[in-house]
């Protein structure tokens, strides 16, 4: 198999127009598209920035996700880099962006840098970090 690149994330939300928000307000995504999607789907949304893609998808017949899907697993979060992070975090904070702590710290360190964590409206973990370091 010849990859020749990758192509989006598919995230589910049952709060689509909060994590619509979320994405294209906070972290800068572009609204591609919003459509309907079939079959019986509210809404898909197709989000870019730089060369990635977010399809945000809501839940089919208004059902909740566990009445039609057992994808409990898959994405355990997603990872940004910025360049500065206290703006990264006072944006955040502006926004009213659920934050997670580690040891009691908004921002803390990691190798190669600092990082924070914040969880958007359906779930997802948001890495915002200052270093490529892996």
């Amino acid at each position: 198999m010849n990859i020749e690149s990758f192509h989006h994330f598919g995230i589910h939300t049952a709060s689509y127009d909060a994590s619509l928000k979320f994405y294209c307000d906070l972290l800068g995504f572009e609204l591609v598209k919003d459509d309907l999607y079939a079959p019986k789907r509210l809404h898909r949304a197709w989000l870019k920035r730089g060369p990635i893609m977010i399809e945000l998808l809501s839940p089919k017949c208004n059902k909740p996700y566990r009445d039609f899907s057992n994808k409990n697993e898959g994405v355990a979060h997603l990872s940004f880099i910025v360049e500065d992070i206290e703006v990264a975090y006072e944006d955040a904070k502006a926004f009213g962006a659920t934050i997670r702590s580690r040891h009691g710290k908004d921002i803390y360190r990691i190798k190669g840098g600092k990082q924070l964590k914040l969880i958007a409206p359906e779930g997802t973990e948001i890495e915002i970090r200052n270093s490529d370091y892996v």
